[in-house]
């Protein structure tokens, strides 16, 4: 027994899903650019793009990563100001004082 693929993947994802077959509340809703298609039950709109499982894996682990950017930049930015913050030494200082 194997497993043969027969032709091309075909992908729809649903943006719109109306309770009717031609209109009445929305059931379902994914904005995008669209493409009507009808079936006897239901009006369904698809997306025309496809993205890959993998694309949408790398734009996820993208994100994360720009989190983790923005955060490091954070902690760099806190750090500066701690410095700008910090005033010098003067006569009067504990440390010049008992030394």
């Amino acid at each position: 027994m194997s497993l043969v693929e027969i032709g091309p993947r075909f992908v729809l994802t649903p943006i719109r899903i109306f309770e009717g077959a031609f209109g009445g509340a929305t059931v379902f809703s994914n904005p995008g650019d669209y493409n009507l298609v009808m079936i006897p039950t239901q009006l369904i709109i698809y997306r025309l793009e496809y993205i890959s499982p993998a694309a949408a894996r790398m734009a996820r682990k993208q994100e994360s990563g720009t989190r983790y950017a923005k955060r490091k930049d954070a902690e760099a930015e806190t750090q500066r100001r701690k410095e700008a913050r910090q005033l010098e030494e003067s006569e009067l200082s504990v440390a010049k004082v008992f030394a």
